[in-house]
């Protein structure tokens, strides 16, 4: 009878462990392939970090300012065109034949000097 006992517990502990043991090796395989990932990803981003240093070498920072001012005011370099759509310049004869507009025209008037006004200034720092 203890031989039987102790057979039964001996093959209820293997059992046990057998499956442990199989939840930790895919528990492996999982950590395993997790890691592979993030190891490509670093790669990923290492490459993309070079990529954004070299931008930075390239281009100075006052060209991308100059770049950008160039594009949002309208000014042009040499050999450069440039098309600006501005609002109507007749806004009374607009305002004549459609009164609902005349808000509208105003604050988008008002609108468009601020912004012109803040690059501006802006220039104006960063010519100092």
């Amino acid at each position: 009878m203890k031989k039987f006992l102790l057979i039964l517990i001996s093959i209820v502990l293997v059992l046990l462990l057998s499956q442990r043991i199989k939840d930790d090796w895919q528990r492996h395989q999982l950590l395993t392939e997790e890691v592979s990932n993030l190891e490509l990803r670093q790669e990923n981003l290492l490459k993309e970090q070079k990529r954004l240093e070299q931008l930075l070498e390239q281009g100075n920072q006052d060209e991308l300012l100059e770049r950008e001012v160039r594009s949002m005011l309208g000014f042009k370099k040499e050999g450069e065109e440039v098309i600006l759509v501005l609002p109507p310049t007749n806004n009374k004869e607009l305002i004549n034949e459609s009164p609902e507009l005349s808000a509208t025209l105003v604050s988008s008037n008002t609108f468009f000097s601020a912004i012109s006004q803040f690059w501006y200034d802006l220039l104006a720092k960063f010519k100092r």
